[in-house]
């Protein structure tokens, strides 16, 4: 199955900003890494400040995935379930290093 253009396109993103920064790249970068046109990437997202509130707000409902999964994972022992949501949170960081990065850093 192939993935879609606006999900390669918050991939790339994520993968950049984490690493460069936001303020260090461009929407022209992105859409290269990606292999399509700037309007295309303006399609999907009309302005950088709209795209990267789509990359935080995917990797924050990725981080709530993994927290909710191990959570209910847990027993009922409210101390099980700290151990469950801090096991989830600090799992879920090396997946995505470019939203880790990001999470980290200041704009």
């Amino acid at each position: 199955m192939r993935t879609s253009t606006r999900d390669r396109i918050l991939t790339s993103a994520t993968d950049l900003f984490g690493l460069r920064g936001v303020d260090a790249v461009s929407l022209d970068l992105i859409a290269s890494e990606v292999g399509v046109t700037k309007q295309t990437l303006l399609y999907w997202f009309p302005s950088k400040d709209e795209l990267l509130q789509a990359v935080l707000t995917q990797a924050a409902a990725d981080l709530a995935l993994v927290v909710e999964a191990a959570v209910r994972a847990a027993t009922d022992d409210p101390l099980d379930r700290i151990d469950a949501e801090a096991w989830g949170y600090g799992n879920s960081l090396p997946a995505n290093t470019g939203a880790t990065r990001l999470a980290g850093s200041t704009r």
